[in-house]
């Protein structure tokens, strides 16, 4: 067994020469074999190994046991031993998480503490073959895609684990992807033991004379694992001897079929997402199982988690691709996505969309004086008067505009779009609604929050990168010319 976990760990590049490694041992079969593993590996790649150990403060003597056991069997090796005293059951009450959830949370909390003071970026834990098969199912059941029924990865990228670490419903609870939703280096995660049965651990135990801490929890039925593992595997095995082993091979050509997805995904990703908008036509072009990942990821990065979200989500944002503007649906951590015209939008629930630049109201613009007009976050409205020479041409960028300064008042405002705001697109003054025009040139609702208006009460003289009022241009009869330029460092307007 030795041997094939050497191999393994080899095959999969598990362990750079002269690094720090931090183990999970819990004191049970798995994590004790894991340790002796680990020693034998040491050698190999001068590593340095440092046990951690959390006192979950469930089982009362029968947890205390157990760390006096980790604590001498790493007294033993000459391994330094860490351990955590925690209060599971009052921080799974605090944050709404059952036990198992919560004992899982904190575990690896604490790995990536002591890996943070040791300065390692590795954590090797226990999880065996019979951990991927009830994995494999217990995601199936839950009605996870693909990327649930490929299972534990042999190795993971986790990215800041103990800063609000989105958890992973597909696995043991945390991001496989090494994606940066938390800044912080990133810590690899690996699992020297995934292809060996429980029953080849126990006998290496066994015929070694090495002993363990058997956890009478396990039996407990009432934990969903523990369900899987008692009754409905073996359930599974009277009908095929090798259900459990053909569960893994399943899950290995999953994880072949979801890295191809992925690869594709990417592309696609790099082109349909900007910040919180996720491109409505790329999507739509796309196949359908690379649309849902899309949607998927687009949902999980601006929610910063994966954790209780599901194929339902998905598949109601997918159908909002095809649903009417303005149509939205709610996810959890207080997410909202929305349909506009080209984009979906994610919006956090119960927050104020920002105008910046108009947070003090209005500016008033006096076209007599003119003058230069500061509208923070880089724009600036620069309003001047001068004689017409009809020898001139007109400006033809977006950020500047001229009108007949003797048609119009002498106040003038910029301010946000208002109810009830309008134009006039012809000559002869006729009008429109703005709102109307907001809707034929297809304006999000997101972009509209940050658009600018120069307006006489209600009517709209400019709507810059837009339109502008026709009826007020020059003539032959002109005299004087109002110019109206926004600069803005960006050159949202060029």
């Amino acid at each position: 067994m030795l041997e094939r976990v050497k191999k393994y760990a080899e095959l999969n590049r598990m362990f750079e020469k002269g690094e720090t490694v931090v183990i999970g041992v819990s004191g049970g079969a798995d994590s004790v074999c894991l340790l002796a593993c680990m020693e034998e590996l040491k050698k190999e790649y001068n590593l340095t190994l440092i046990a951690v150990h959390v006192n979950h403060g469930i089982r009362g003597d029968e947890a205390d046991r157990d760390q006096r056991f980790v604590q001498d069997l790493c007294r033993e090796h000459g391994v330094p031993c860490r351990v955590f005293a925690e209060n599971i059951p009052e921080y799974a009450g605090r944050n709404g998480l059952s036990e198992e959830e919560a004992g899982r949370k904190i575990r690896y909390e604490r790995f990536a503490q002591v890996c943070r003071e040791n300065g390692s970026l590795k954590i090797a834990v226990a999880h065996n073959a019979n951990d991927q098969t009830e994995t494999i199912l217990f995601n199936m059941l839950r009605g996870s895609s693909v990327g649930g029924i490929r299972g534990m990865k042999p190795v993971s990228s986790v990215v800041g684990i103990t800063w609000n670490q989105p958890e992973d419903t597909f696995s043991d609870g945390f991001e496989d992807r090494g994606e940066n939703f938390i800044s912080g280096n990133e810590i690899i995660l690996v699992r020297p033991l995934l292809e060996t049965e429980r029953s080849e651990i126990e006998e290496y135990l066994n015929v070694r004379g090495i002993t363990w801490c058997n956890d009478s929890t396990n039996g407990e039925e009432a934990y969903s694992r523990n369900y899987i593992r008692k009754t409905l595997v073996p359930a599974m095995e009277k009908l095929s001897p090798k259900a459990a082993e053909h569960i893994r091979t399943l899950g290995k050509d999953a994880g072949e079929i979801e890295e191809y997805i992925d690869f594709q995904v990417e592309k696609y990703y790099n082109q349909a997402c900007v910040d919180n908008r996720l491109s409505i036509e790329i999507c739509m072009n796309a196949p359908e199982i690379i649309r849902k990942k899309l949607v998927y990821r687009f949902i999980c990065e601006n929610a910063g988690y994966k954790k209780d979200i599901q194929r339902v989500h998905v598949l109601n944002i997918v159908k909002l691709l095809q649903n009417e503007v303005g149509k939205s649906v709610d996810l959890p951590y207080d997410i909202t996505v929305r349909r506009d015209y080209s984009y979906l939008v994610a919006v956090k629930r119960g927050e104020k969309n920002e105008k910046s630049e108009l947070n003090r109201g209005p500016v008033e613009i006096s076209v007599a004086e003119g003058g230069s007009y500061d509208l923070g976050n880089g724009k600036k409205l620069t309003v001047r008067t001068f004689p017409y020479d009809k020898n001139v041409a007109f400006p033809k960028e977006k950020s500047k505009v001229w009108f007949d300064a003797d048609k119009i008042g002498q106040k003038l405002v910029l301010r946000a779009p208002e109810e009830g705001d309008y134009f006039c697109p012809y000559t002869d003054g006729r009008k429109k609604k703005l709102n109307r025009l907001f809707i034929e040139e297809k304006v999000s609702r997101e972009v509209r929050q940050d658009m600018l208006v120069v307006a006489s009460e209600n009517r709209c003289l400019w709507i810059p990168g837009l339109r502008r009022d026709e009826a007020l241009r020059l003539d032959r009869d002109s005299v004087r010319v109002l110019e109206l330029t926004l600069e803005q460092s960006d050159s949202k307007f060029e």
